[in-house]
């Protein structure tokens, strides 16, 4: 772990970075404002500046490419380099925003080094280019983000002809019509509208067609799945609601968001209702979906909700949920020694990774640290902390869109999500081969294995998730995973003891050492 304190000294300012057994962020007990997580704005700083040095001696000559330690990722050195860059980015984006360009750690200089090499294409650190490889895509669309997020303090004191080379290097996603018709449809729009912003090459028509193919992701209750598919995870919290409020925020965009501001933030609001009730409460997000090993990044909904100003949660309910996610893996050991993210959940945890991993990839968790780009006096840094749902009482609720029945109990803290309709099949298919996956523990645990189930009335796909608090749901050494059958339908032979909220349960197979199968696992790309 690392922590940095930094002396000032008239304009001068010495910063020592700290590493191995030190305190780590947040506290054991509450505080008046924070009484029930202990996590003040000071803590996240703490944190964040804690990552952002860690990863510095990681960094090319040049600073364009961030290459963190562990074997490379499925797109080769040169990707996961490039994620490093723009996904600690993001954070350090972030950090400048809040402080209203306030830097005492030198962060804009930094990586505007990163900037000018990583677009120099005699560098050899130079970045690895849009249309070399998808994956640069993804990235692209961090950089223009925090470009635009920072603008005074950065992309306004390149050097021209850095800047020059940043438009000539984000222009390839104009005119390129392979973005997958996910997620991705983001990564081109954020990309088009900064280039627009600073008299780029743009096209309104595909910007228009971008934002049009988010709008036929749209379900009930705001809910936005990913693409045409029955996919829903936490890409609908921390892309697909995420985007659309920051982008609405970009200087290129007024005019195109001015028409669909309200919709999006009424969709947010209604979406982060049902997202509150799934957060347990020791903090744990759903073990549910792909790139779970982007961890804290399970928090951006919550505060870009505060951004948005949503009316129906309000900013001490939204900090609370935020402020447990983050502290829950802090509390597990994340970061971990060295001060960096691994690839896993509490701990390193390879089999966690997908096809699109890398040893970058995790700084994805850099989304969840949204709310340090709110200054100290926003409503959601002064507002005292408000408990979670599970926290008030035993709760029961029907999430119409993804097909889950959520069931949580105040005694234990534990939220479970029985699934019936969340299975990357396209709206109306019936039928398709059943899995199963263990709910969020606290560590990945041996179990007895058992043979799969017979298969359901209809297709179920991942079964349950729940989000602990201590003890798992069910009988030691299962997890609880309902699966949906016809009502003369008997429980699969063998069993295991249900646990509360637990219809239906049956075992899965895992290994200590190499963790589950993860729903959702790579039909489709994400970042």
């Amino acid at each position: 772990m690392s922590t940095r304190s930094t002396e000032h000294r008239g304009t001068e300012h010495r910063t020592t970075v700290h590493r191995g057994t030190g305190p780590r962020p947040g506290r054991a007990t509450g505080t008046p404002l924070s009484p029930l997580t202990g996590w003040e704005r000071a803590d996240w700083a703490r944190l964040a500046d804690g990552m952002l040095a860690a990863v510095r001696p990681f960094a090319s000559p040049g600073h364009a490419l961030v290459t963190l330690p562990g074997p490379p990722g499925g797109y080769g050195t040169a990707i996961d380099g490039l994620e490093g860059f723009a996904r600690t980015f993001l954070l350090a984006g972030f950090r400048l925003a809040g402080e209203g360009g306030g830097d005492p750690d030198g962060l804009a200089e930094w990586y505007a080094a990163g900037l000018a090499a990583g677009t120099d294409p005699a560098a050899p650190d130079r970045w690895v280019r849009l249309e070399e490889h998808a994956q640069a895509k993804v990235e692209a669309a961090s950089i223009a983000l925090v470009l635009d997020l920072t603008r005074p303090w950065l992309w306004d004191r390149l050097d021209p002809l850095v800047q020059e080379r940043v438009v000539d290097y984000l222009a390839a996603a104009v005119g390129d019509d392979t973005y997958p018709r996910i997620n991705w449809v983001w990564f081109r729009l954020v990309v088009q509208t900064f280039l627009r912003s600073v008299g780029g090459p743009h096209s309104l028509d595909e910007m228009r067609a971008d934002l049009a193919t988010h709008d036929t992701f749209v379900r009930p209750g705001g809910w936005l799945a990913d693409g045409d598919e029955r996919s829903y995870d936490h890409y609908v919290g921390w892309a697909l609601h995420v985007f659309p409020v920051l982008w609405s925020r970009m200087a290129g965009a007024a005019d195109l968001a001015a028409e669909r501001h309200d919709r999006d933030v009424a969709r947010l609001d209604r979406y982060l209702q049902d997202a509150v009730e799934l957060v347990g409460a020791d903090g744990s997000p759903l073990l549910q979906g792909r790139s779970l090993a982007y961890r804290f990044a399970a928090a951006a909904p919550f505060w870009v909700g505060a951004i948005a100003e949503v009316p129906s949660v309000r900013p001490g309910l939204l900090r609370r949920a935020a402020s447990g996610v983050v502290g829950h893996f802090v509390d597990h050991g994340v970061p971990d020694d060295r001060g960096l993210l691994s690839t896993g959940w509490h701990h390193a945890w390879p089999r966690l990774a997908q096809s699109y991993s890398g040893t970058g990839s995790p700084y994805w968790a850099s989304k969840g640290m949204l709310g340090l780009a709110l200054p100290a006096d926003h409503p959601v840094w002064t507002a005292v902390e408000e408990p979670l749902p599970v926290e008030t009482g035993d709760r029961l609720r029907v999430v119409t869109a993804p097909g889950w029945i959520v069931s949580a109990t105040q005694e234990d803290g534990v939220v479970r999500v029985v699934n019936h309709g969340t299975d990357h099949a396209v709206p109306g298919a019936t039928t398709g081969t059943p899995r199963s996956t263990p709910g969020s523990a606290t560590r990945p645990r041996r179990r007895p294995s058992s043979a799969t189930p017979p298969g359901p009335t209809r297709s179920t796909s991942p079964s349950c998730s729940s989000t602990p608090r201590g003890a798992a749901p069910t009988a030691p050494g299962w997890r609880c995973c309902a699966w949906r059958r016809s009502a003369t339908t008997p429980p699969p032979s063998g069993s295991p003891p249900r646990g509360p909220g637990c219809a239906g349960s049956t075992p899965t197979r895992a290994d200590g050492a190499t963790g589950p199968v993860c729903p959702g696992s790579p039909r489709r790309r994400a970042p």
